[in-house]
Formats: C-alpha cells, sequence, structure tokens
C-alpha cells in the first residue's frame, strides 16, 4: 500500500493537485471531497478484516485494461483534459488493487470507490439542466 500511495502521489501528482484544488476550495462547489475520502478510507478501515479473510490471487488479466486505462489518463495529461485524467483515477487505482490481490477484493472495493466519484468534478455538466427543471416544477407548483 505504502508503495501504491507513493506512485500515486508520485506518479499522478498533476491530478492529486487538481483534486487538492477543488475540493479545497469552497467557492468551487466540490468542496465535500475530502469528507468524501475521509468515508472511503473508514469504510476500507472497517472492511480491513474482511478483505484480510478473502482469498487473494493475482489477476494478471487485468493489467491491459490497466495498461489502456494508464495509457488514457497519460494521453489526458498530454492534452490537458483534467477531467479524464480525474475520472480515470480512482478505476486505475481499483483495478491495480484487482489486479494485485484478485476479484474478490476487487468486487469488496467497488462500491466504496464509486464513492470519489461524487466528488469528481464532472457533475458541473448537469447544474444547468437541474436548475431549469427546478424553476419549471416551481412555477408549475405556484400556479
Amino acid at each position: 500500500m505504502a508503495v501504491l500511495l507513493t506512485t500515486l502521489v508520485v506518479g499522478y501528482w498533476q491530478t492529486v493537485m487538481a483534486f487538492h484544488d477543488r475540493w479545497a476550495s469552497s467557492v468551487l462547489g466540490y468542496s465535500h471531497g475530502y469528507p468524501v475520502l475521509l468515508i472511503l478510507i473508514y469504510v476500507l478501515y472497517e472492511r480491513a478484516g474482511h478483505l484480510k479473510a478473502l482469498p487473494r490471487r493475482r489477476m494478471p488479466v487485468l493489467l491491459p485494461v490497466l495498461f489502456l486505462l494508464s495509457v488514457g489518463w497519460l494521453i489526458a495529461d498530454l492534452v490537458q483534459v483534467q477531467i479524464v485524467q480525474q475520472l480515470l483515477l480512482p478505476a486505475i487505482v481499483l483495478l491495480w488493487l484487482g489486479a494485485m490481490f484478485g476479484i474478490r477484493v476487487l468486487l469488496a472495493l467497488l462500491t466504496p470507490f464509486l464513492l470519489i466519484y461524487l466528488a469528481v468534478p464532472v457533475w458541473d455538466v448537469l447544474v444547468l439542466p437541474l436548475r431549469v427543471i427546478t424553476v419549471a416544477v416551481v412555477q408549475m407548483l405556484l400556479k
């Protein structure tokens, strides 16, 4: 795990800092990112006993998918598309864990890792349509 964390911080520095910039700002609307990360860490801590009991069998079949996601992240980094980098990073971490510890560990970690997508700034595109729907519903109810 120390190797994974070191690799994440060093190898994916720009994406980690983009998460930090977004999550540390109360103006940008994603200040819930760090609490979501803490919830993920807490769930992993609570499930540690269950995860240790799971059979561990490396899954080299996941390595090509992990490689493709990493290449996708690299391409997104080269063309400076942060949202794609931020979408791919949790999937890269999850697939790495699955490749190292097996499919049962991957499935046990899938739900907690999906939580992190609540703090990825991809939801901004929904703000305007949801605002329009809200205004329409309120106007209809007021009539």
